[in-house]
């Protein structure tokens, strides 16, 4: 996997709506660049191994949103000191 991929499990969709807001959501990244599906799993290219504040703080939304385990965004929301500790998320992704 390179530093600019994550792969994740396909999150639970409640309905055909639900699956188009999450690609949507997604492809609305500025750093988004593909995502292919291999079985249960989704592997996301982003343009660059380091995301935006914005970007990443909406891939964060996204993780939430869709219950999905955040620690493996770390590599791409860059250090820690990038963010402050008192995001309801921080512990999530960096401890």
């Amino acid at each position: 996997m390179k530093n600019n991929q994550i792969i994740i499990p396909v999150p639970d969709f409640y309905s055909v709506g639900d699956k188009e807001h999450f690609f949507q959501w997604l492809y609305s990244l500025r750093g988004y660049k593909n995502v292919v599906g291999a079985g249960r799993e989704l592997c996301i290219t982003f343009r660059r191994s380091k995301l935006s504040q914005k970007d990443g703080s909406e891939l964060v939304a996204i993780f939430s949103r869709y219950r999905l385990e955040k620690k493996v965004l770390r590599g791409l929301l860059g250090p820690a000191s990038r963010w402050s500790r008192g995001l309801h998320w921080f512990g999530e992704v960096f401890k």
